[in-house]
């Protein structure tokens, strides 16, 4: 008996855990979209390719020098992912969707952009009913240390957009 696969597209992403960032191939169906692959419920462990690590930081890309190591092939727990920047978006109408301003808040990291969520929606009421991945749009991450204002941080690298684990998000704000 033969096994048909779906032909694949390789996409290079930028994945965040709590100890390591990422840098890899991801491998998409042409359809679908780096979120439709983090919620899929069949499978724990994401597959990536030609993956180098390095340890958890702000410099995109990061100093070569830092580096952790390279491999081949790499299964990434989906639990354990915070975010996930590049592969594909998704395309969501505007008759359905509305843009709002968000900024969630991971451990000593904070993502700000645009979250599109269904017209009649608020954010947080979406993040309770939708699946935990969710695009944000035109993302800028910011590192967060003590004493320091949220009005006073600077982003420290920009996405056209992020795919974020909303179940690991410490809060969302909101506007």
């Amino acid at each position: 008996m033969e096994i048909y696969k779906q032909p694949r597209e390789s996409l290079p992403v930028l994945a965040c855990t709590m100890e390591y960032r990422l840098y890899a191939n991801m491998h998409l169906v042409p359809d679908k979209t780096t979120a439709d692959l983090l919620n899929t419920d069949k499978k724990d462990f994401i597959p990536l390719t030609d993956v180098r690590l390095f340890p958890p930081g702000y410099d995109d890309p990061p100093d070569p020098k830092t580096g952790l190591g390279r491999t081949p092939f790499f299964g990434l727990n989906r639990a354990a992912t915070l975010w996930v920047a590049g592969g594909r978006a998704p395309d969501m109408p505007e008759l359905t969707h509305k843009e709002v301003k968000v900024a969630l808040i991971f451990h000593r990291t904070m993502l700000a952009g645009i979250m599109k969520i269904p017209t009649a929606a608020r954010v947080t009421d979406h993040l309770y009913t939708s699946r935990p991945f969710q695009t944000v749009f035109n993302a800028r991450l910011y590192p967060m240390a003590e004493g320091q204002s949220l009005s006073e941080i600077k982003a420290a690298a920009r996405f056209d957009f992020v795919v974020v684990n909303s179940n690991l998000a410490i809060g969302v704000i909101e506007g």
